[in-house]
């Protein structure tokens, strides 16, 4: 079996918040049907399952910051690169844009959100990449 990615357990962490979600709507629709021991048991599903969910999210951020040395090197190598491209830029409205998406990288980061931390590395790759052709 592959390792999991922080990405996938977060996937996950979603996948079951939904799932103690359905098991919530359905206790709740149908709680006058429920004898006690029904709800006690679906009440204690329910709650399992959010547990669970919370438990992927923090394996995700785990995850992610066990990824956080490749991801460290890659924000070395952007960081030499904005303060070239910067220095070398005319175009104000690119370095707005360079400095907007390091702003988001950041705060991805911060978040420790793997999706939002793989497009942010990407949109100001991509960023930096399109001042340079400019």
């Amino acid at each position: 079996m592959s390792t999991l990615s922080a990405e996938q357990a977060t996937e996950l962490g979603d996948q079951f918040s939904k799932m103690g979600d359905e098991i919530r709507d359905y206790y709740l629709g149908n709680f006058d049907a429920l004898s006690h021991e029904e709800r006690d048991t679906m009440s204690k599903q329910m709650m399992e399952m959010w547990s669970m969910s919370s438990s992927m999210y923090t394996l995700s951020a785990v995850l992610v910051l066990d990824d956080l040395e490749t991801s460290l090197q890659q924000i070395r190598g952007i960081e030499a690169e904005i303060g070239t491209t910067l220095k070398n830029l005319a175009n104000v409205q690119k370095a707005i844009d360079i400095t907007g998406a390091a702003v988001a990288l950041a705060a991805a980061l911060l978040s420790k959100d793997p999706k939002a931390i793989g497009t942010s590395m990407e949109g100001l790759a991509g960023k930096i990449a399109d001042a340079k052709t400019a």
